[in-house]
């Protein structure tokens, strides 16, 4: 069961649903909802959604400290869009330049696909997704021409080794991180979702479908807008829809998106219709889009899910900084509430045994170097390093 909303929670799902509505009076405020100013601009930066409601303070009327506080922070989240944005630039050039298919996912090619400007969404990293067999390619592209490196921890993704701990974590791992002294930092997606049964969709399928994003760069391309709501939800269930971000996302792609395509995707993939219907508690018209499946306990179970997840995202307890920062019991506790979350809601079996293989065989204890019983008993004590020992570093890539 989930906890209660954490701080301004509530009063920051009230400010988004106020601004995606175009601004009705009046206009919510922090002391309604048992909030704090200081709570509400803290619910503003745990759900990052800063972007989203910053830009309107003159009508929701905060005190000049706390207005004078949003300003800086929307000024903070639009330079690190345009970082993101130059960042994406180069690392798109030079993967097109070396012959390598690449797509950007999320961040500033999303805000484009949803009819946003790249800084209306704030972004951190650049996320970008290549075809298996031309991952170690693009590592060597990016750590030659552009200057990245592999994050230490990560390296033994790209070993062909034989231990089945190293197995383990490429089947489990479907990306990883490069760094860069002044660009953003780069996840490298060989898959969408930790699990091929997670979502059906290969990179050459998609790569046929994507679509030119003009607005940030000439070789800049992305999923279509389809296959991009397809990918969202799948990625807010994934994270049981943990930050109001991510229900962002949906309510803008799908204004970005005619009707019958939503509807579409909402009938022929049933994480899409849960999506729809968690973005309805901030754009209600959204509702009419979804799919009502047959049978009284589909409709039910629709409804529990739709629920859940909301009552999950105001409480925000399974963000990822959240699950991070965790350790012992904690950690496991948040562990098996995604874990059982994402077992309920998988689209089938395979996807549903995924969750349950990494939680018995947690990611940290499988990187740790201590035999794997003793680093369990390690993790689940709050004794295992939260950065797993990088050991040798491999050749760049391959």
């Amino acid at each position: 069961m989930s906890p209660g909303p954490a701080p301004g929670s509530v009063w920051t799902a009230a400010a988004l649903r106020w601004v995606l509505a175009g601004h009705p009076d009046p206009a919510p405020t922090p002391a309604a909802f048992a909030t704090t100013w200081p709570e509400a601009v803290a619910g503003l930066r745990r759900h990052r959604v800063v972007q989203a409601v910053s830009g309107h303070t003159e009508h929701l009327g905060p005190p000049e400290p706390i207005a004078g506080r949003l300003h800086r922070l929307h000024v903070a989240e639009t330079t690190g869009a345009l970082l993101t944005l130059a960042s994406t630039v180069r690392v798109s050039s030079a993967l097109a330049a070396a012959g390598v298919r690449a797509l950007i996912v999320k961040g500033v090619a999303l805000a484009a696909l949803q009819q946003r400007r790249p800084a209306d969404r704030g972004a951190g990293d650049v996320d970008v997704w290549v075809h298996p067999d031309d991952r170690d390619r693009a590592v060597e592209v990016l750590i030659a021409e552009v200057g990245y490196a592999l994050r230490p921890a990560q390296h033994r993704v790209l070993v062909r080794a034989d231990g089945w701990r190293y197995r383990f974590h490429a089947w489990a791992t479907p990306e990883t991180v490069l760094v860069h002294p002044r660009f953003c930092d780069v996840d490298l997606h060989w898959r969408l979702m930790r699990s091929p049964a997670q979502l059906e969709l290969s990179f050459d399928e998609a790569w046929r479908r994507s679509v030119p994003v003009a607005e940030i760069g000439p070789n800049v391309r992305s999923l279509c807008p389809a296959d991009a709501l397809v990918h969202v939800a799948h990625h807010g269930n994934k994270d049981a829809w943990a930050i109001l971000r991510h229900v962002v996302d949906v309510v803008a792609l799908v204004r970005a998106m005619p009707a019958d395509a939503v509807t579409a995707a909402a009938a022929a993939d049933r994480q899409v219709n849960l999506a729809l219907g968690v973005a309805a508690r901030l754009a209600p018209e959204i509702a009419a889009l979804m799919h009502v499946p047959h049978g009284r306990l589909a409709r039910h179970r629709r409804v529990r899910w739709v629920d859940e997840a909301w009552a999950e995202c105001l409480a925000s307890r399974l963000r990822l900084a959240d699950r991070r920062a965790a350790s012992g019991v904690d950690d496991a506790r948040l562990r098996l509430a995604l874990t059982s979350w994402q077992m309920r809601t998988a689209p089938n079996a395979a996807a549903a045994l995924h969750p349950l293989a990494e939680l018995l065989l947690p990611m940290k204890a499988i990187m740790a170097q201590q035999p794997l019983p003793v680093a369990v008993v390690r993790q689940l004590t709050g004794r295992l390093g939260r950065t797993a020992p990088s050991g040798p570093s491999p050749p760049s890539a391959g």
